[in-house]
């Protein structure tokens, strides 16, 4: 799974995905929007609460450990998207 950032609108029979929408896909397809110039992968930036939490020299899993408590999900589901 990826998540995408639109830039043009998609429709389809699965619903419509709108020009700055944030949509998580199955690799394929989101490769497909990507090469197609319709979408760029989205980045997730590390909010410095979380590093902070961590602490100054945070190995990976005390990042994940607070990062699953801190950050919350900010995709939009489409529809039929499982």
């Amino acid at each position: 799974m990826k998540t995408i950032k639109m830039k043009s609108i998609s429709s389809g029979p699965e619903g419509t995905m709108h020009p700055n929408g944030k949509y998580t896909l199955d690799d394929k397809e989101a490769k497909e929007l990507v090469d197609g110039g319709y979408a760029e992968y989205e980045t997730a930036v590390m909010p410095s609460k979380v590093v902070e939490k961590a602490g100054k020299s945070p190995d990976v899993e005390a990042i994940k450990k607070v990062a699953a408590e801190e950050v919350k999900p900010v995709v939009q589901p489409i529809w039929g998207n499982k």
